[in-house]
């Protein structure tokens, strides 16, 4: 760490790197690695706008939690399929600007 970089904790214990009054980094709750916030998804609501799992440890969490449920996520997309590819096109487009 520099000089100009400081370890600080947020009240619900959260590691963080401060430099130059902002964050530069922060420890992932799912593997406790710190990393740099580039490694993290975007969430305005999280310490530096950014989730508390890094992406990979997301990735985990979702295909564990896929697995536990196979018949309720097929009935969902049985149900709703049409409804979540519309979605699914209208997020393509608003963020291809199409």
């Amino acid at each position: 760490m520099d000089e100009n970089q400081a370890l600080k904790k947020n009240r619900r214990g959260t590691e963080y790197i401060e430099a130059n009054g902002g964050i530069t980094a922060k420890r992932c709750s799912g593997c406790g690695q710190m990393m740099e916030l580039e490694h993290f998804s975007n969430l305005k609501a999280g310490l530096g706008g950014t989730r508390s799992k890094c992406r990979p440890c997301l990735v985990e969490y979702g295909k564990k939690y896929n697995k536990k449920r196979p018949e309720y996520t097929k009935r969902y997309y049985e149900k709703n399929g049409e409804r979540v590819r519309e979605r699914a096109r209208e997020s393509y487009a608003s963020r291809n600007g199409r």
